[in-house]
């Protein structure tokens, strides 16, 4: 039994390849003869289909129009004579496949005109290789923002993951599918009508300004969706640039009614020679009113133009710049109600108190929404901080600075009542533990855990902190660069 298989256009439009007769099938004493005209020259290919669907024998291939269709082994194609025409082929298949074997069976004959690329795949790629990360940040439906990046080159990814920590999207770079308006902020050229976003580093593929030697940070998700995050403090060719808050809309691209470029959080500074802040350690933090129109910033490093500065901002997403430091007194530490010793970590309850982990004094003091004091407890070693939006559960990253090596451990306290919170449970870390972000949507409190090329979530209970499983990948592509 024989059957036809053609692929072209039944009504081309102009400029389209189609069948002007055929493709017919007959059989002859020598063989099978396969016929077959098109209108106009075009790449062609025929072949014989077993009864699953499987190739055979690849009967002929080439281009029509200029010469005869090649035959892809000698001798079983008879090429028509010169005189006819050019678009037309007439083939005879010896009912062998390829090794010159018999064919037995039902088979198909398929002709195919008009090879086109089509994208199949790509290569080596998975949402869920990431490596050296360097901050997370939790939306309303659970969906895990992760930053990573690479301070030498400057390649910064940021990838969204799904509660389960499943991958769902690319935001930084970010995509074509970007409408224009939120596209262009991030800068974009025009060519022959297209736009082509701008490649502000080569080496590190970046697409967006600020971001080429990104650092640790706690990112934050604001009520509308848009993500916030502090920008990059260069690469080994750019030294100690500029820095300012950003905003990502949840899908990429810059957030509607809001600029992408924030306020002003550090002046520049310029070259610093050597490999410039590349191996100084950061951490940014940040936090923001329930209502999101106020946000706090604290930062920490150990960079040799960019010390501690002993104090939170506060500030509104249309200011110029940081402005005069809303608690505690700059490049002054102390261990008193006015002062922090190494402020870090933040966080914002549902009621507008500020959370700040005075990390050199060991301890979380509690301030009102404006400033005033409202209670303080006593945590080792305090750096990173989240409070459950619904329950009031404060969970608190604790980082010993060792000779060699940082011990870290995951603590979960009660709701601050204005007592001094209860510690219910903790959990060590047997590696460091860079980031930490906390799920708000999650009913029973839900965190996720990130370092270099791990990532896992952390669940609470109400008595035991238990870790799950890591959800990175190692099975694709990280950073392929030449």
């Amino acid at each position: 039994m024989l059957a036809v298989m053609a692929a072209a256009a039944a009504a081309p439009a102009a400029g389209e390849v189609t069948f002007v007769s055929g493709p017919t099938v007959n059989g002859e004493q020598a063989g099978v003869r396969v016929a077959f005209a098109v209108n106009e020259p075009t790449d062609a290919e025929v072949a014989i289909l077993d009864a699953k669907g499987q190739v055979v024998r690849h009967l002929a291939a080439g281009m029509l129009g200029q010469a005869p269709l090649v035959p892809l082994r000698a001798g079983a194609v008879k090429p028509p004579p010169a005189s006819t025409n050019p678009l037309a082929v007439s083939l005879l298949w010896d009912r062998t496949d390829d090794d010159g074997k018999p064919v037995a069976g039902p088979v198909e004959v398929r002709v195919r005109l008009g090879l086109a690329p089509k994208l199949e795949k790509v290569l080596g790629f998975d949402g869920n290789a990431l490596t050296n990360i360097l901050g997370l940040a939790v939306n309303a439906k659970g969906e895990v923002f992760v930053l990573t990046g690479e301070s030498t080159y400057g390649r910064t990814l940021l990838r969204v993951l799904d509660r389960n920590g499943k991958y769902l999207r690319t935001v930084m770079p970010y995509s074509a599918a970007v409408c224009a308006t939120r596209a262009a902020p991030m800068g974009q050229l025009r060519l022959d009508g297209r736009p082509i976003p701008i490649v502000y580093n080569a080496h590190g593929h970046n697409l967006l300004p600020m971001n080429s030697g990104m650092k640790h940070q706690n990112m934050i998700v604001l009520p509308n969706g848009t993500l916030v995050l502090a920008s990059a403090v260069g690469t080994i060719v750019e030294h100690a640039p500029m820095r300012h808050l950003l905003a990502i809309a949840p899908d990429g691209g810059a957030p509607e009614g809001m600029a992408f470029i924030g306020p002003d959080i550090r002046k520049p500074i310029g070259m610093l020679g050597g490999t410039g802040e590349g191996g100084s350690r950061f951490f940014d933090h940040l936090a923001a009113s329930p209502d999101g129109q106020t946000l706090y910033y604290s930062t920490w490093s150990d960079s040799r133009v960019a010390k501690p500065q002993h104090v939170v901002y506060r500030l509104k997403w249309t200011d110029a710049e940081l402005g005069e430091p809303f608690l505690g007194e700059k490049d002054k530490p102390g261990d008193d109600d006015q002062h922090f010793n190494s402020p870090q970590g933040l966080a914002v309850d549902a009621r507008g108190r500020l959370y700040v982990c005075d990390h050199g004094n060991n301890r979380v003091v509690v301030f009102t929404p404006d400033g005033r004091p409202a209670g303080k407890f006593t945590v080792p070693d305090p750096e990173q901080i989240a409070v459950h939006p619904k329950t009031g559960a404060i969970f608190i990253v604790s980082r010993k600075q060792g000779r060699r090596v940082d011990a870290y451990t995951l603590r979960a306290f009660s709701a601050f009542d204005g007592a001094a919170a209860k510690e219910l449970a903790s959990l060590d870390a047997k590696a460091s533990w860079a980031v930490m972000a906390l799920d708000p949507s999650a009913a029973d409190a839900r965190l996720w855990i990130g370092h270099r090329s791990q990532l896992f979530p952390v669940t609470f209970d109400g008595t035991r902190l238990t870790a799950g499983a890591d959800v990175v990948s190692r099975l694709g592509f990280v950073y392929p660069m030449f």
